[in-house]
Order: structure tokens, then sequence, then C-alpha cells
């Protein structure tokens, strides 16, 4: 009790309650000018994905989804669920699957989408397929829709390349770095197959990015964590992960390599490094590679080891292209 009478005013607060923003009154004049009080409101707990989602849960969500059933999710924007010739956004299969279990399905605020969530985990492990939103990089067929060619043997090294100096924290699927590869792999693209080959999103962003999420599948140093990675890719990205993971040097060489058989690079008769003008004008980069200009490489001590001068001036004759 304070003096003169007055008591001293409590406030409390209320779980999940917004007070004031939602205009309860907070004074007894308001109540005393009429106003009425609006509502407390309650902002509900968002729900989890719950384990032990199967593939006939997706299955029936799918079904769901093609019956018009009426739920809370936008179009995907990025990704898709590919699933016998038709594409579906992945959180609401993910969302109506989960109502399979607990009986309602789930909201588009209750979890998050996108790779390396619990959502694309789901669909994974169920051996469903997730291909990028606006066009297929992955050799899947796809009807009624333009499909890209299998990634080569030298796309996925230099993929994996990148993928193992590509540092931590790892880049988001439009960051720089993704944004560079896929231009490498474009320009590359445009030696290995023919315009007819090739659609608008050929090794587009979305595209490259889930080809490093395949190669964490991989990674023991992800996997240790207790994630998974994208799990459905194709049987070249293991052989060339078990080829190169533990030798990152190594692997950066065959990248390298794969520029001197596409004519980028070349190697002089007397062993000095040449480096085509084409590499920046088609690549807009290789800075790296620049600075081994007029180097000269490492030979063996045996000369009969050595590359034959007659071999490389083939090469700097009908492969190499200086500009």
């Amino acid at each position: 009790m304070l003096s003169g009478g007055a008591r001293k005013s409590r406030r409390f607060c209320l779980p999940h309650l917004e007070y004031p923003a939602f205009g309860l009154a907070n004074s007894q004049s308001e109540m005393h000018n009429g106003l009425t009080p609006k509502r407390a409101t309650y902002m509900p707990m968002p729900k989890r994905i719950p384990d032990g989602i199967r593939p006939e849960h997706i299955i029936a969500a799918v079904h769901d989804l093609d019956a018009g059933v009426h739920h809370g999710f936008g179009e995907s924007t990025v990704y898709d669920l590919l699933y016998d010739g038709r594409r579906y956004p992945p959180k609401a299969v993910v969302g109506l699957a989960s109502g399979k279990i607990l009986g309602t399905p789930l909201g588009p605020y209750d979890f998050k989408g996108g790779l390396e969530s619990k959502c694309f985990e789901v669909l994974e492990k169920n051996e469903f397929t997730i291909v990028p939103k606006d066009g297929l990089d992955s050799g899947h067929s796809d009807v009624g829709r333009k499909s890209n060619p299998d990634w080569t043997r030298d796309e996925l090294i230099i993929a994996l390349n990148a993928y193992l100096h590509v540092g931590s924290p790892f880049p988001a699927k439009d960051g720089r770095e993704i944004l560079e590869l896929s231009d490498v792999l474009n320009r590359l693209g445009e030696k290995l197959f023919p315009p007819e080959q090739r659609s608008e999103t050929f090794r587009n962003q979305a595209g490259v990015y889930m080809k490093l999420m395949n190669f964490r599948r991989f990674d023991p140093a992800y996997t240790s964590q207790g994630k998974v990675g994208l799990t459905r890719g194709s049987a070249g990205e293991q052989e060339v992960w078990n080829e190169f993971h533990s030798d990152p040097t190594r692997c950066e060489k065959v990248a390298t390599a794969t520029l001197f058989d596409r004519g980028y690079l070349t190697i002089s008769p007397d062993y000095h490094v040449e480096v085509s003008r084409r590499l920046k004008d088609e690549f807009d980069n290789g800075k790296e590679y620049y600075a081994l200009q007029g180097k000269t490489i490492l030979l063996p001590g045996n000369p009969a080891y050595r590359p034959s001068p007659e071999q490389l001036m083939w090469h700097n004759e009908h492969v190499y292209r200086p500009a």
C-alpha cells in the first residue's frame, strides 16, 4: 500500500500475448471513454515435422494436391518435388504428409523448406527426387520439358574442385561462388554440347548448388553432424569423390588439365605455360591461371618421362586457341 491509499498497478506478461500492440485497453480512462478493447491475440507455437513419415504418406499428400485439397502453402519458388512426371511444391507435400501422422496438416509457418532443411531431408530419405524449379539439370526425365544433358566427368571434377576449396561458411545458393561456378560451367558447356541440347536452365545456379549438395552426402565432415546431404545424385559423383576428395591439390590439377584439353592452356615445346586470352573473354575470370603465363613446368628428372616436344607442338597448332 502506497501513501495516500493509492494501489500500485501491476502488469502481467502473458505468454504469446501482444500487448498493447493489438489495442488492448491499458488504462481506466480508455475503458471509461467507451472504447471496446480488442480480443487478446495469442500467437500459436510452430509445430515440427514428425518422425516416421514414410513414402505412402508422401504419395497420399501428392494425391491430395492432385485432388485440390485446400492448404495454406504457396507455389514453390526454387525447387520442386518430381513425382510420376509431375512437379509439386515440396513444403506443401511435407505439410500434408505430416497430417497423415499428426491428424492435422502442418502450415507454411510451422517449418522451413529449402536444401539442408528437414523438409527436404524427409523427401530425400524416402527416395523422392528434388529438382530445380525452372528446369532440370541432373539428367532426370520430366514429361513435357526439355531436359539438359547429364553432367560429364570434366564438369563433375570442376564442381568437386570448387566444393573442396569453397571454405566455410558454405555459400548460399545465390552466393558469388555459386554464380561464378555456374558461369564457368555454362561457358564450358558451349564447347561440350550443341545448343539444342542445352535449355535456358543449363547448369544454372539452382542446379549447380544442388550438385554441390550431392557431394555433401559423401563428406564425413558433414555427415558426422547427423546430416545426409542430397542423396539422389549420380554414380559419377561418387566416382570423382572417391578419386579426388582426399587430394584437393590433384583435383585442382585435373580441373586445370580440363582447360588444357579444351585449348585454354598449352605448354610450348620448351615447356613454358601459355594461357589463352579466351579464358578471360569467355569466362570473365582466370586470374590464377594468368599468373602461370610464361612459367616453366616442373619436369621429371628422367628425359624419357618428359612430354614430347613434337606432341606439345601438335597441341599448340591443333588444340590451343590463343584468341
